[in-house]
């Protein structure tokens, strides 16, 4: 149900009934119907494609949204907290691209701050989320910054980070 926070009064309404295995499509499915919504009432609006897949175990994609709250608490701490909380996804299910490439973003944080030797963990867990999904951004952000700053390669990084920026302008 979606409220208007100024009247109080019910916008929409649907119903949903649906195991748990099911989690990860009935939010696709939800997060489609909103926007549907919201395209009817505002025609400039565009889809954006998810990085995340249909298929992600339901635990999996938990330890991966845990993982996304370390890492947006932004301390070194939290990033390590971060990297296990996707390695357990990973753990779950090997084949889950998008933690593999934020695990790869908080490797870069840690090589630039508190040790270089976690870049080429970075480079590793880059190239392989690309290896699965080479359409995600994460992926390319972190092996440009590893190119730029730990491999001093500025062509290799330019070239990333410009795939970075055309993965972003297709959403």
């Amino acid at each position: 149900q979606l409220v208007s926070t100024h009247s109080g009064f019910s916008l929409w309404t649907e119903s949903y009934d649906r195991t748990l295995d099911d989690l990860l499509d009935l939010q696709i499915e939800i997060s489609e119907w909103v926007f549907q919504k919201f395209l009817q009432q505002n025609a400039h609006l565009t889809a954006v494609p998810s990085a995340l897949r249909s298929d992600i175990s339901p635990r999996a994609y938990e330890h991966y949204l845990k993982g996304r709250y370390h890492f947006n608490s932004y301390t070194m701490s939290h990033f390590r907290k971060a990297i296990d909380c996707y390695q357990m996804a990973l753990d779950i299910q090997a084949d889950f691209a998008a933690a593999m490439a934020a695990q790869a973003i908080c490797y870069v944080g840690l090589g630039g701050y508190v040790d270089t030797a976690y870049y080429q963990k970075g480079k590793e867990a880059a190239l392989s989320a690309m290896a699965m999904n080479d359409q995600l951004l994460d992926s390319y952000i972190a092996l440009g910054y590893i190119q730029m700053y730990h491999d001093r390669d500025w062509m290799a990084a330019r070239a990333s980070l410009l795939q970075a920026v055309a993965i972003n302008n297709q959403s």
